[in-house]
């Protein structure tokens, strides 16, 4: 028991010192025309502890129904695991309600995980490359004003409510050809610490537990 006590401490410090320990999360959304990428990357530990997750959209028949492939990588490469499911539109919608319901049964505590995930989370980058246009010259014209727009009230709300290590980049390529084309590129990279994450898991608990 007293070598309990003696070692008590030095648990403590290590404990302490793993919370404070920072983790990096890359995501990395691409999409043209129908075509879907969604790459998330976990680097922590001193780059010790890497995690790759890739969600590729194979095929889209329609909006909602998409058929994906996911995949788990360590830092290497090396795949850990790997699932191909289907989603159906009504499968999407049901989710959506449900997610919707719970959110909205606990809305006063998701309100305070957000606000302090605002102040806890560093954004160190945020770019956002669009390109296309429509058949209409005009068309793509008002939608590149209107992108604009939409960046310039996003940059000011990023400024106000999240850190930010670098100012948020945005591109646009308006595209008057005769073909309607969209394509997509962001990429985002922010950082906090494991501490964060306990904090948040033991709020999950207490709302999952009442």
């Amino acid at each position: 028991m007293a070598l309990f006590w003696q070692l008590l401490p030095l648990f403590l410090a290590a404990w302490l010192l793993t919370l404070l320990i920072p983790v990096r999360i890359n995501i990395l959304f691409l999409r043209k025309n129908r075509d879907d990428l969604l790459s998330v990357r976990v680097d922590t530990f001193c780059s010790l502890l890497r995690l790759k997750l890739e969600v590729p959209v194979l095929r889209q028949e329609n909006v909602l129904d998409l058929e994906l492939e996911a995949e788990l990588k360590t830092g290497a490469g090396r795949l850990l695991s790997e699932e191909e499911k289907r989603v159906s539109g009504s499968e999407v919608l049901e989710q959506v309600r449900k997610i919707s319901a719970y959110l909205l049964r606990h809305r006063r505590q998701f309100w305070f995980m957000a606000r302090l995930l605002a102040r806890a989370v560093t954004v160190e980058k945020f770019t956002l490359h669009v390109a296309g246009g429509a058949r209409d010259a005009a068309l793509t014209g008002v939608l590149a004003g209107l992108y604009w727009t939409v960046a310039g009230t996003l940059a000011s709300l990023a400024g106000r409510w999240l850190k930010l290590r670098s100012r948020p980049q945005f591109f646009l390529s308006p595209d008057f050809g005769q073909e309607p084309t969209a394509a997509i590129r962001a990429d985002t990279t922010v950082s906090l610490y494991i501490g964060h994450f306990v904090l948040l898991g033991i709020m999950l608990v207490n709302i999952k537990i009442r």
